[in-house]
């Protein structure tokens, strides 16, 4: 089952890009797809909610 997230949630693309943090700008909700503005200044487009996971604190 897919994770829905919310604009502005800090979070880490699983897949691909060297799993790269930063946090939600965008949501399709027809492709069900969010653009993630990266940590790294790069903006990712596109990406589904099956290869994004909330950022994990470090402890």
């Amino acid at each position: 089952m897919a994770q829905t997230f919310e604009i502005g949630q800090r979070v880490q693309i699983t897949k691909g890009y060297g799993k790269p943090l930063g946090k939600i700008d965008k949501y399709s909700k027809i492709l069900d797809a969010y653009d993630i503005e990266g940590d790294d200044g790069y903006t990712y487009k596109s990406i589904h909610s099956s290869e994004i996971a909330l950022e994990k604190n470090n402890e």
